[in-house]
Formats: structure tokens, C-alpha cells, sequence
């Protein structure tokens, strides 16, 4: 019985050890900047987010292709939550470059267009 218990409480913590290993978000996410920037720092914020941009779209595609093809679905839950969590970080960026530039009156400003 304790040999049982023994090893249930190790699988357990083994299962916890490949979650707190499953790969997480390695893309580095650009610092906007302000609307003042000059065009040397806008372009090096250009070129940062089209690396961002690349990297996110590289771990989503890694991250959905594991979960496409593990047979373990914890680990392909967890791909597929790490994928989502990617997007969700990406699609921020965005939205805060976009209030940026709306703020700064650099939006379009008649969208009904």
C-alpha cells in the first residue's frame, strides 16, 4: 500500500515537472514608443517588431504542430494555452501601438470612410 502511494505522489510530481517545462513565450516584445520618438527610434522599433512579430509567429506555428501531434493531451493543452498566450501578447502590442498612435492623432481619423 505505501509502495502504491509512493508511487502515485511520484508520477504526480513528475506530471508537475513536464508542465513547469513546457516551453513558454521566448519573443522578446518591443517597448513602445512614445509619439515624440525620433525616426532613428522608430525605425529601430520597426524593425524590433517585425523580429517580434516573426518570433510569435514561429512559436505559435512550433506550438500548434506539438499539439497537432503529441498523443499526451496535457501537453497539448498546454501547447495550445502557451500558443493562445502568445497571440494574446502579440495582439496587445498592437492594440497599445495603435491607442499610441490615436493618441497622437495618427490614426485614421475618419474610419466611416
Amino acid at each position: 500500500m505505501k509502495f502504491a502511494v509512493l508511487t502515485l505522489l511520484a508520477s504526480l510530481s513528475i506530471g508537475s515537472a513536464a508542465a513547469a517545462d513546457a516551453p513558454k513565450n521566448p519573443c522578446n516584445r518591443p517597448v513602445v514608443p512614445n509619439s515624440q520618438a525620433s525616426d532613428m527610434v522608430m525605425k529601430a522599433f520597426n524593425k524590433h517588431m517585425e523580429t517580434y512579430k516573426t518570433c510569435i509567429s514561429d512559436f505559435v506555428a512550433e506550438r500548434k504542430a506539438f499539439a497537432e501531434h503529441t498523443k499526451d493531451s496535457a501537453a497539448a493543452n498546454e501547447a495550445h494555452d502557451a500558443a493562445e498566450a502568445a497571440i494574446a501578447d502579440f495582439n496587445d502590442q498592437i492594440k497599445e501601438l495603435n491607442e499610441r498612435n490615436k493618441a497622437a492623432g495618427m490614426g485614421d481619423e475618419d474610419e466611416s470612410k
